[in-house]
């Protein structure tokens, strides 16, 4: 190629793809965008104060959403070494629990009880179990009368901790699914008992006695705070 010639190269490209000026960029804008506005306008850009401010509903939104979850705490008795079920129906107590330290403001929105054993053991030489149904463990605050102010807190089936005879059985944990909150309604000490004095619903077994072994209750209350 002769040096002459590059004038005419030169001339040649700007006819086939134009001059790269001001103008034409303002053309190439018009066809393709301007690349940073264009990205901006993408991703929703809307500035540093608008975008903390979207950070900040967000975080609020998280925290709302933690707070209605409902938190519960449980409350459980000391271990009662044994606590033997009879033939014929009589008062039976089950250990206290006490209920301590609900979050100021808390409120209630139910509550349930626990038994639990490490084993059951009959002994009375005889095949045994729990006999009849609408057998039930009852729980009061200490300051209450039983017959008055008492509630069912667990139910128990016919034939509910069934055992050989003179054989000890793995324990069990007994979950109530009633809701005693009218009675179990914040900080107080609760008793629990198989009641026959003024209630047909004391738990009787088969058997002569059926034994239950390291004893505890639980009062498990749900609650949102205020």
């Amino acid at each position: 190629m002769h040096v002459n010639q590059i004038p005419i190269t030169i001339a040649a490209l700007q006819a086939d793809v134009g001059d790269a000026s001001a103008g034409t960029l303002a053309s190439l804008y018009g066809i393709l965008g301007n690349p940073a506005q264009t990205f901006n306008a993408m991703v929703g850009y809307e500035g540093a104060t608008a975008l903390a401010s979207k950070l900040t509903a967000a975080r609020a939104a998280l925290l709302d959403g933690i707070a209605r979850q409902v938190p519960y705490m449980d409350f459980w008795s000391d271990v009662e070494d044994t606590v033997t079920i009879p033939a014929v129906a009589a008062d039976l107590d089950f250990p206290n629990v006490v209920v301590a330290g609900l979050p100021s403001g808390a409120v209630l929105t139910r509550v349930i009880c626990i038994l639990k054993c490490r084993a059951i053991r009959d002994s009375s030489g005889a095949a045994n179990a729990i006999n009849g149904v609408g057998k039930s463990i009852r729980v009061k605050k200490s300051t209450g009368a039983w017959n008055t102010d008492d509630v069912v807190a667990i139910n128990f089936d016919d034939n509910q901790w069934a055992a050989a005879a003179s054989a000890k059985e793995a324990g069990d944990v007994a979950v109530g699914d009633n809701d005693v909150k009218s009675e179990v309604d914040g900080n107080a000490t609760y008793n629990f008992r198989s009641e026959e004095t003024n209630r047909a619903d004391a738990i009787v077994v088969d058997g002569a006695s059926l034994v239950l072994h390291d004893v505890q209750m639980c009062i498990r209350v749900y609650f949102l705070l205020a």
